[in-house]
């Protein structure tokens, strides 16, 4: 998965630090792997936002709250308040 960034080596850090994601920040499009290990890829600078009409991915998290209080400790800003999605 490629996903656009602004600032890719803020972001990979911002993802490891809040979702304990791998990263490896030794190029300019660091590179990620997912606490499963099943989803990997790139945070790049060269493509544009993918706005509202985009794939949107989730990430499942074993706490929200304790995920939200990452979140905001690393920077980050509640858009959408939690809500239930699925049968998880």
């Amino acid at each position: 998965m490629r996903i656009p960034a602004a600032n890719p080596h803020g972001t990979a850090a911002f993802c490891r630090d809040v979702f304990v994601w791998t990263v490896n920040v030794d190029r300019p499009d660091p590179g990620f792997e997912d606490g499963t290990g099943h989803v990997i890829g790139h945070f790049v600078a060269d493509l544009p936002p993918a706005g509202h009409s985009g794939v949107r991915p989730y990430i499942y998290v074993d706490g929200v709250d304790d995920t939200l209080e990452k979140v905001s400790a690393h920077g980050g800003t509640l858009v959408d308040a939690p809500y239930p999605e699925g049968d998880l």
